[in-house]
């Protein structure tokens, strides 16, 4: 489900990976082993995307 509060988590990424990116989903077990243990609308293992030097503008 693509939620707002998940923009910008590592762990919010496409089902496929065939350049559609239009259903982006929690991957977060699939990262870690481990169930996410909260309910999406109260997460609390967000982790933000480190942001590259070229999206800062330098």
């Amino acid at each position: 489900m693509n939620r707002e509060s998940c923009k910008g988590c590592v762990h919010h990424r496409p089902l496929s990976s065939d350049g559609y990116d239009l259903l982006k989903c929690c991957l977060y077990i699939l990262d870690t082993g481990a169930p996410r243990g909260c309910p999406p609308e109260h997460c609390t293992k967000k982790r933000l995307k480190k942001r590259r030097s070229s999206e800062r503008g330098l």
